[in-house]
């Protein structure tokens, strides 16, 4: 409930969202159970397992939020233009979550990899 209340308050249309936002929620618990029983960890809410799911919550917040760290300032755009469903986004890894950040780096080593 907690991390739905916290992804909730990225956005002032709370109404329009909200059944998006309990997906993405169910999505993320439902991720953290699947890299748990990868890496036969008890899916519980124990200490590992509380871990991986604030951190793939805090992820997709710290994403998602224009002014946090990150400066992603385009993915609560697209979220909002529907771009994404929430599965999609929680299976999203971070050259996908800020392709713009990455973009750089991405073309220097297909570069390299061209020349060699």
């Amino acid at each position: 409930q907690k991390t739905l209340e916290i992804l909730l308050s990225l956005i002032s249309e709370k109404d329009e969202y909200l059944n998006y936002f309990q997906d993405l929620e169910r999505l993320i618990y439902n991720h953290t159970i699947k890299i748990c029983t990868e890496k036969n960890v008890v899916p519980s809410w124990n200490h590992i397992f509380t871990s991986m799911y604030i951190n793939k919550a805090r992820s997709i917040y710290s994403n998602l939020d224009p002014n946090s760290y990150i400066k992603n300032t385009r993915l609560l755009i697209r979220l909002k233009k529907k771009e994404f469903t929430p599965e999609q986004l929680v299976n999203m890894n971070y050259q996908d979550l800020f392709p713009e950040n990455w973009k750089e780096l991405i073309d220097e080593k297909y570069k390299r990899d061209k020349i060699l």
